[in-house]
């Protein structure tokens, strides 16, 4: 008889760390953008919502893992839209299309991050050398793996390798300039979304125009 009260504390507890993680999360992306990524703290953040740095701790390791969590949650969108392509389609165009299937999900129903942190987390890392580096990595990391599955083959295959570095390229180069000040338009929740979706679109297609140009000097 006492089952059903035990499932039911689990499955309060479960929600308020959710609810925890959730607020430290916001309270690092709001520290984050009002002061500057390199001036905040996982002191400041844990104080921000009440609890201690050790209490910090057991949802994250570092201030970097906060607020990259959000980037983990996009990339997961991105592989679930990977796998409803069909094996004909080559491994650049495929992660094209994921990309703008998640991006088309997020400007639907706010995705897994919801428009505002989107652009929160945008435009905390394109301002952040140091971090953009990091999740690019992280991000390149996660890339070889999806495709390593679409391939049947392993993370360390020098396809796989190539494929991911030349996707983290052209990532890069389509929205590193998003939201900070080399950027001409304000980003915001209203225009986030078509932008990156135009942006990435337009970087493939160059990509494509100079892989022609090469192929054809050879």
């Amino acid at each position: 008889m006492t089952e059903p009260a035990n499932n039911g504390d689990s499955g309060l507890r479960e929600r308020k760390k959710l609810r925890t993680r959730t607020r430290l999360i916001d309270a690092a992306l709001e520290l984050a953008e009002r002061q500057g990524y390199e001036r905040t703290t996982v002191e400041q953040i844990a104080e921000a919502v009440e609890v201690s740095p050790r209490t910090f701790a057991r949802y994250f390791p570092t201030k970097d893992a906060a607020i990259l969590s959000l980037v983990d949650q996009q990339s997961a969108a991105v592989g679930t839209e990977l796998a409803l392509i069909g094996p004909d389609v080559r491994p650049l165009e495929a992660l094209l299309a994921a990309n703008l299937a998640a991006l088309q999900r997020t400007k639907s129903t706010g995705g897994p991050l919801g428009l505002e942190r989107f652009v929160a987390v945008l435009r905390i890392i394109n301002n952040s050398p140091d971090l953009r580096s990091v999740a690019v990595g992280q991000r390149s990391v996660e890339t070889r793996t999806l495709i390593a599955e679409r391939l049947g083959t392993s993370t360390e295959d020098r396809t796989v390798k190539l494929i991911s570095a030349v996707w983290a390229a052209i990532l890069v180069n389509a929205w590193g300039n998003l939201g900070t000040e080399a950027d001409t338009a304000e980003v915001n929740t209203g225009n986030l979304t078509d932008r990156m979706h135009q942006m990435l679109i337009d970087t493939f297609d160059e990509f494509a125009a100079i892989s022609a140009e090469l192929r054809d000097s050879v």
